[in-house]
């Protein structure tokens, strides 16, 4: 350490300075704090503190200062000696402090807080990045610090002691030098390397200055470079820090090697060294032809690329026809010229000092265009027409002259579009349009857009109509004919301005201009014709007829009409004049005369003549009106139907006057009618028709002639259930029938109790229809011969109950049955007996039973009224029957019944 060093560490430590904050922690203990400052006043960090007691020089506290230089201690209130290390071990200051006295204290020490070295060339021109500054204390050798230079050739160390000298040794590129002792605090140490320049000027294979090739100094071939360098516009490039030695020197341009020395040619002793090498390139400039050699592309701003091993090493770009690349090494590439989006070369290109002003034939291609317009309705238009050949960034013009156009040196491209011009108007743009070899021939089909025409009448509905189109100057180009919705549309036309003309049955009728821009165009004329309604009503001009068509004449036109759901009939189109019309119903002319359609006339009422009311009274057989049933009257294989009304009648209106046939039908049947057909000659005509309908009038009785008033009577006509009547209500039958087969059918309780059957040919009014339902009557008596009342009787027969009844207290019960087989029941004083009946016709039955202590009892059967006394009866013994079973119960069900049959 020098002397001027020595006195700055002692000044530091004979003025430590001692500050006191009267904040005991405790009676008996304060806080200390150390503040730990370099030798230029810097705080500290990590700086190692050692605290004894002075008395008896124990160590009572260590500690690490923190990034403000501080750190604090909680110690007893005596004398502390206080010993600072930096690093650990190392001794660097140190102080006293009496804690009665003073808490915080602040210690200087050999340490500073920051020390550069720099390192640069020989000349001190250059500084030298990447370079190994080590320093060492020279007190103390395990304290020792590295670093590497920045690009501004500094090492910065710190903090580090100050209280000794530090050898400093520089290591660049493997070699080590050493710089002696250096003092930390002398300030900032400049490090010279021998280390100097190598100026090298590079030109050309013509001499001429190349700029930006690098150029490379290496030890050996096989190792990375020393230095490198790229030359400037004057083709200089510098090369520094090179050491002293021997070195081979390699040079680039674009990425290709075009200078290498055989051997280490280039020496570096103690002194800049200055070369002047030429390389393997030249100034490359290619000429860029048409497809067969004869014109310079000088009308093109072409764009050139020299590619080597697909990556890009050279671009020009060229407006009159020569592509400038500059400096290119001597090498074989790929060269591609392009005009925009479009490659129009690419070949290989061998760069040497014979090539550098080559040429090539690029793909620029003579062609010819021929129009063909053979899809248009105005081809002979395109004979002579202007156009425009264009892509992205290129437009070349030319003219149409007998259909055809020549075009030279064009681009090739596959996307081009052809723009066809007439008088000034675009009339046609076609793409895409392939150019691919020298001399191709072209065809430019032309195709247009059609006019849409819609043709309407004065009332602004569809009319059909001949249309011609007109073109200005030239004339009639094409037509058509609008179809019956007024929609036509003309052929394929070029776009341009036409007239576009409307007849009717040769006459003009409207005549407009339509412009035609690159899309079809739709128009609409109104024409002088209109749609005419006509009503149609019956002579006497009340009512609305339809069922009607309707002739219009007028010399060789001829029009036809249509009706709609209201019966309005429409004559669409109908050109202003005079016409005969003829109308017809159902096919039948009713109207013949002459009308004026005038443009002030939208509709006219016509009265048909011809057309007539009639009136049909409808009678039965007896000349009563029908209450009921449909006619249909027939002419001309029109059928129309009606129903019967009140009294008779049906009213027809509307009818043509030819011959009317009727038919008839009551409840379904066809009848027989007189007249069956007629003549309508006038207008109300009334017509009387006699029908084949009849009056039933019928009784229903019992077999026994008296009236039937239980069950139902279902009356058929031709086996059809025409009506049913319930004989509770009435045992009379009353119908109104057409002729046919007739059947009654009287059903009791669901069986078939009567039937008449007969031919229904006229009316009948006293028919009786006789049932098989008579009365059973039923006298029972006890053994003493009393009347039984309450005693109950069930009849069954097949189809299960058919009766039930109870004796009043004459002990008489009277059933109506129909005639047939029965099984009876009569429950007399909880015991049952059971009689099977054949049944015939009116019947009367008396039972006698005995007393209950006999074996049996006795039935007595008398056939008319029956006097106990007198009448004589027959004895058969019956079985009894005991509700509830038991002894005498069992053994009378196990012994074998006889029935008394009657």
């Amino acid at each position: 350490m020098n002397s001027l060093g020595k006195l700055i560490i002692m000044l530091t430590l004979l003025t430590l300075t001692f500050t006191l904050l009267a904040s005991p922690v405790e009676a008996d203990t304060a806080t200390l704090t150390v503040k730990v400052l370099t030798v230029d006043g810097e705080p500290l960090k990590n700086a190692h503190l050692e605290i004894r007691n002075s008395t008896n020089n124990e160590v009572v506290a260590t500690g690490e200062t923190g990034s403000a230089g501080k750190a604090s201690f909680s110690l007893e209130l005596y004398n502390y000696s206080i010993t600072v290390y930096y690093p650990a071990g190392h001794e660097v200051g140190s102080g006293n402090v009496n804690l009665n006295e003073t808490k915080t204290v602040t210690i200087s020490v050999d340490v500073i807080s920051g020390w550069t070295i720099r390192v640069y060339d020989k000349k001190e021109r250059d500084p030298v990045e990447g370079a190994n500054v080590t320093i060492t204390h020279q007190g103390d050798s395990s304290i020792k610090y590295w670093r590497l230079t920045d690009e501004n050739g500094k090492a910065g160390f710190g903090p580090i002691p100050c209280d000794s000298n530090y050898e400093v040794v520089v290591k660049f590129r493997g070699e080590e030098h050493d710089e002696g002792a250096k003092s930390p605090t002398a300030g900032d140490v400049k490090v010279k390397l021998p280390l100097y320049r190598v100026v090298l000027t590079i030109l050309d294979r013509k001499s001429s200055p190349v700029e930006g090739v690098l150029v490379e100094l290496r030890e050996e071939l096989d190792v990375d470079p020393i230095a490198s360098a790229t030359s400037d516009l004057d083709g200089e490039a510098v090369l520094k820090l090179i050491p002293n030695g021997n070195y081979y020197l390699t040079a680039k341009l674009k990425g290709i090697t075009v200078y290498q020395t055989e051997g280490k040619d280039i020496t570096v002793l103690n002194d800049d060294v200055s070369e002047e090498i030429t390389v393997n390139a030249v100034k490359l400039n290619v000429t860029v032809m048409d497809a067969d050699g004869e014109d310079v592309m000088k009308n093109y701003t072409l764009t050139g690329k020299l590619i080597k091993n697909g990556e890009v090493v050279a671009e020009a770009t060229a407006a009159d026809g020569i592509l400038h690349f500059g400096h290119t090494p001597f090498e074989t590439y790929k060269l591609e010229i392009a005009f925009g989006d479009l490659e129009l070369y690419s070949e290989t290109y061998e760069v040497n000092v014979d090539t550098a002003e080559g040429s090539v034939k690029a793909l620029f291609y003579d062609v010819e265009f021929e129009v063909n317009a053979s899809a248009l309705a105005n081809a002979s238009l395109a004979r002579a027409l202007s156009g425009e050949l264009s892509i992205q960034g290129l437009e070349i013009r030319f003219e149409v002259e007998d259909w055809k156009a020549s075009l030279r040196n064009v681009p090739r491209s596959e996307a081009y579009t052809v723009t066809l011009f007439r008088g000034g108007e675009e009339v046609a743009e076609i793409k895409p349009v392939k150019i691919v070899r020298d001399d191709q021939a072209v065809k430019l089909n032309l195709t247009g857009y059609r006019i849409i025409l819609t043709t309407l009448n004065l009332d602004e509905k569809p009319v059909s109509a001949e249309v011609k189109v007109y073109l200005p100057g030239v004339g009639v180009v094409t037509s058509f004919e609008t179809n019956e919705s007024g929609r036509g549309e003309s052929g394929q036309l070029l776009p341009l301005t036409y007239e576009v003309e409307a007849l009717i049955e040769g006459s003009p009728a409207r005549r407009e201009s339509v412009k035609l821009e690159n899309m079809d165009a739709s128009m609409t004329l109104i024409l002088d014709v209109k749609d005419m309604v006509f009503r149609i009503f019956d002579r006497d001009g009340e009512d609305l007829l339809g069922n009607v068509s309707l002739q219009l004449i007028r010399g060789s036109l001829k029009r036809s009409a249509s009706q709609l759901e209201n019966k309005t009939i429409i004559v669409k189109n109908l050109p202003i004049g005079e016409y005969r019309v003829i109308v017809s119903y159902y096919g039948f002319k009713v109207l013949d005369r002459m009308i004026d359609i005038s443009r002030e006339l939208d509709e006219e009422d016509l009265k048909a003549m011809g057309v007539l009311d009639a009136e049909l009274i409808f009678l039965d057989s007896r000349k009563k009106p029908l209450d009921g049933g449909v006619v249909k009257l027939s002419f001309g294989g029109i059928s129309l139907e009606r129903e019967i009304g009140e009294k008779g009648r049906v009213y027809f209106e509307n009818l043509p006057n030819i011959t009317m046939s009727l038919e008839a039908f009551y409840r379904g049947v066809k009848l027989s009618l007189e007249p069956s057909e007629f003549d309508l000659t006038r207008d109300g005509m009334r017509v009387t028709v006699i029908s084949s309908v009849h009056k039933l009038a019928a009784k229903v009785l019992r077999g026994d002639g008296k009236p039937l008033r239980v069950g139902q009577a279902l009356v058929y006509l031709n086996d059809i259930l025409e009506s049913s009547y319930n004989l509770t209500d009435g045992n009379e039958i009353s119908e109104r029938l057409p002729e046919g087969e007739l059947r009654i059918v009287v059903k009791y309780r669901g069986r078939e109790a009567g039937l008449l059957e007969t031919y229904l040919e006229r009316s009948i009014e006293d028919l009786a229809v006789y049932s098989t339902v008579f009365p059973l009557t039923l006298h029972l008596y006890d053994p003493d011969g009393n009347p039984v009342q309450g005693a109950l009787i069930l009849v069954k027969d097949d189809l299960g109950m058919i009766a039930e009844e109870a004796s009043d207290e004459r002990g008489v019960a009277e059933i109506l049955l129909p005639a047939g087989s029965y099984e009876a029941s009569i429950m007399i004083d909880n015991r049952s007996y059971d009689v099977a009946l054949a049944f015939e016709k009116s019947r009367t039955i008396s039972f006698l039973y005995p007393a209950s202590g006999g074996g049996g009892f006795e039935l007595a059967i008398s056939a008319g009224a029956i006097n106990l006394a007198i009448s004589g009866y027959a004895i058969s013994r019956v079985s009894r029957r005991r509700p509830g079973g038991g002894r005498r119960g069992r053994r009378a069900r196990s012994r074998p019944r006889r029935v008394p049959r009657v």
